[in-house]
């Protein structure tokens, strides 16, 4: 019995690995595109990139470009800087025209507690947390991460939504 679930287990992990590669063989005639995530910040690792950004919502995963000056101190691998921007993907956390209140480090979206900033860095560097009361104004989210390491809105705020560049939809 225990040899046989063992048999299927192995059998349904070699269906997932042979579906990725079949995904990622493939993705090049498809509408959009692969990602495999290099950080922690979010759980999922591959994300299928959709360019249509025009009907996401809070708990959607995008791929957005950060101003590198708001990434100052923090350790970027190069594949994710381009030129002046820093290519990331987190989730919309608190979407525009919704109450958020960011007060001593701890995010609210309405009433769901959406995030907490630590004081500082795993290297031990200070970190400087965003504050805001308010309705986020139209055009503008706060993102999150996934991991309570993640760098996101607790640290450089507001991002435009001109700024995201894509829906990344997990897969795994």
């Amino acid at each position: 019995m225990m040899a046989r679930i063992a048999e299927l287990k192995g059998k349904k992990r070699a269906l997932v690995v042979f579906a990725v590669v079949l995904m990622v063989v493939s993705g090049s005639y498809l509408p959009g595109k692969f990602s495999l995530t290099i950080t922690d910040s979010v759980k999922y690792r591959l994300f299928w990139i959709d360019s249509r950004t025009d009907r996401l919502d809070v708990g959607n995963y995008v791929v957005f470009g950060l101003d590198k000056g708001l990434a100052a101190g923090v350790e970027l691998p190069e594949q994710v800087v381009l030129g002046e921007k820093v290519l990331a993907i987190k989730r919309i956390g608190c979407d525009q025209g919704q109450v958020l209140r960011v007060r001593d480090r701890v995010a609210h979206c309405g009433e769901n507690l959406i995030s907490v900033a630590k004081t500082h860095s795993l290297e031990g560097v200070p970190l400087k947390a965003f504050e805001f009361t308010g309705v986020i104004p139209d055009g503008f989210v706060y993102l999150v991460g996934d991991s309570q390491d993640s760098f996101d809105s607790r640290y450089f705020g507001l991002i435009s939504r001109s700024e995201i560049m894509a829906w990344a939809r997990p897969i795994f």
